[in-house]
Formats: structure tokens, sequence, C-alpha cells
């Protein structure tokens, strides 16, 4: 049986099997996307067939994706501070603007800013939380955070992304707004249903009923996210082989893209950051670094030509290194931490040692 957070999260009683769990479900995600892009390459013709399903598949990832957090969806999610509003400010606000300028800076080639600028857009994606506590890390702010970053991306990506891609016209934005409403708030507000009848259903049951309800809930929502997530893994890989096909020089340009300003907003994000603490700043850093570029896709697919999904495609490398990165980040920086706590030790027993002589004298 599981517990229920203050934040209105699922949780393991045993703390130490709940970062197994996270591990197991890091890894497990990482496997289904890993071994769908790869069947997708290898596979002949599987990238073809399945392609035209990645925007069903993206649907019903965002929708199953979202079940699990339906406890949050209402007032546990309007219990923000002013540390979480200035985390949210910088992923959304902030950092992209630092994307642009750097992008001008350094003269990125004009085909590929609209792709890096998605990226920064992009909110967190729904592993995040998952992520944030495997590092030990406090998972409910990592989810308050993820659910508005998604919730402001829309903002983001119109204000940054849309002059660059053509979004400056009141057709353009009807389009946009459809895309912002099937994809995102259909499946909050089907959520918010759920929740609701859930609510209805288990009025006047014990607690440990309920709590295996949901759990049940959970379970189906995450096999169905598990296969919707394969499908599309394997299906955006077609924009891949295309890619390369046509122009191999831009699907490199692309990647190192890609995989330069998923790992620059993640250290760009730590030093910003630091002020609010090492701990807000590693959670922050993580989410800057899985950026939802998958839901930015589905929003904005009519604006970019078919190098968007292939752009996608390629930032899934990101998301499968970046926790491998995280953690060597985190390890290097919990050694100087410790190696700083056992240099002052030594230094307060050599301070200690001579007035003890003294005394003793």
């Amino acid at each position: 049986m599981r517990n229920q957070t203050s934040t209105g999260i699922a949780t393991p009683k045993n703390r130490s099997t709940d970062v197994v769990s996270d591990f197991d479900e890091s890894l497990f995600v990482s496997c289904i996307i890993a071994g769908g892009m790869g069947a997708g390459l290898l596979v002949p013709g599987l990238a073809d067939a399945l392609a035209p399903a990645v925007l069903s598949s993206l649907f019903v990832i965002v929708l199953s994706s979202l079940v699990p957090f339906r406890s949050m969806l209402s007032k546990e999610l309007l219990n923000l501070n002013g540390s979480l509003l200035r985390v949210v400010g910088w992923l959304q606000l902030a950092l992209p603007v630092l994307v642009y300028t750097l992008s001008i800076v350094l003269n990125v080639p004009k085909d590929i800013l609209p792709f890096v600028l998605l990226s920064a857009c992009s909110g967190a994606v729904f592993a995040s939380p998952a992520l944030a506590h495997l590092f030990g890390l406090d998972r409910g702010q990592a989810a308050r955070i993820m659910i508005l970053s998604t919730v402001l991306m829309p903002i983001s990506l119109s204000i940054f992304v849309g002059p660059l891609v053509g979004l400056d016209n009141l057709v353009a934005f009807e389009v946009f707004g459809m895309r912002v409403a099937f994809f995102l708030l259909l499946p909050f507000v089907f959520v918010l249903i759920l929740r609701a009848f859930e609510r209805l259903a288990n009025r006047n049951k014990e607690q440990h009923v309920q709590e295996a309800a949901s759990d049940r809930i959970d379970t189906y929502a995450t096999r169905v996210g598990m296969m919707a997530l394969a499908v599309f893994a394997a299906g955006i890989m077609q924009g891949v082989a295309e890619g390369w096909a046509n122009d191999p020089g831009f699907t490199i340009a692309l990647f190192a893209g890609a995989l330069t300003v998923n790992l620059g907003m993640m250290f760009a994000t730590r030093l910003a950051l630091h002020p609010l603490g090492s701990d807000v700043a590693h959670t922050a850093s993580i989410i800057a670094m899985t950026r939802n570029v998958g839901l930015a896709y589905a929003m904005t697919a009519s604006f970019f030509g078919p190098s968007l999904a292939q752009y996608v495609a390629l930032c899934q490398v990101p998301l499968l290194i970046g926790p491998v990165v995280m953690r060597l980040h985190k390890g290097a920086a919990d050694a100087r931490v410790k190696r700083r706590e056992e240099e002052d030790a030594q230094a307060h027993l050599h301070h200690v040692a001579p007035a003890t002589e003294r005394s003793a004298i």
C-alpha cells in the first residue's frame, strides 16, 4: 500500500524502496525510448507505418502522464511560494531570453535557431518528478514546477518561437490555439473530471479501499502511456531517416544544437538558481535538461517543416543521457562538499588540540 504525501503524489512507505522504484521507472522509460528509436531505425517500414500515429500517441502520453498527478490539479497546485515562482519564471521566460541572446551572439544559423528555442520554451517532461526524487530531491516541488511549466509553455512558444515560424497572424494563432486546446487543455479537463468522479465513487469508503482504487487507475494509465511512448519513439524516427538521407550535415547540426542547448540549460540553471539553495537549483536543472519537446511538437507541427520531427527525435538522446550527466555532476558536487567538510573538521581538530594541551599544562 502506498501513502499519499502532502502534494498528493503516491509514494511507498519505505523511502529506499521509493528511490529504487523511481530508478526502475526511469530506467524502464529510457529502455522504451531507446528500444522504440532503435526499432524505428532498424526494422524496415516500421517508422513509416507508425509515423501517422505519432500525434495520436502524444495525446495518449500527455493524458496518461497527467492521471497520476490528478490530485495536484486542484488546491495543492495553488500552494505556490516565491522560490517556486522564480524557478518557473527562469525556466519559461529568462532561459529562452538567454538562449536567444547567446544564439545571436554565437551566430547560430537561422535555420537552427527556431529549434533550439523550441527546447528552451518547452515544459518539463512528465518523468521529471521521478528523476528529482531519484536524486534525493523534493518530488512534490518538482511536480509543481513540471505542471506550471507545462501550463506556461504555450505562452513561451508564442512569444519566442512564434515570430520565427510564422505564428504572427490571426489564422495562425487560431491553429495554434486549437492544438493547445487539444493536446493540453483537453487532457487537463479530462483528468479533472476523472478526479471528480473518483471522489464521488470513493465517498464513504475506507482509506485503504480508496488508495487501492487509485493505484489501479495509475497502473492502467502507466501501461497505456508506455505503449503510446513506444509507438511515438518508433514513429518519430521516420524524420531522422529521411533527414539523414536528404541532408546528413543538417541532421548533425540539429543533433549538435539539441545536445548543446539541453546541457547548456542544465548548467546555466544550476548556476543562476544556486542562491535559492542547492536542492532548488538542482531540481530546476533537472527540469531544464529534460524538456518536453514532444508536446511542443504537437502544438507547433503546423508551423515547422518536416525537420521538426527530426529534431524532436534527436532530442530524445539528451533525455537518455541527461540523468547520467546529472548524476556525475551531482556526484562531483557532493564530493567537493564532503571534502570541504573533512578539511574544516581537520582544521578544527588542529585548532582545538593545542588549546587542550595548554589547559593540561
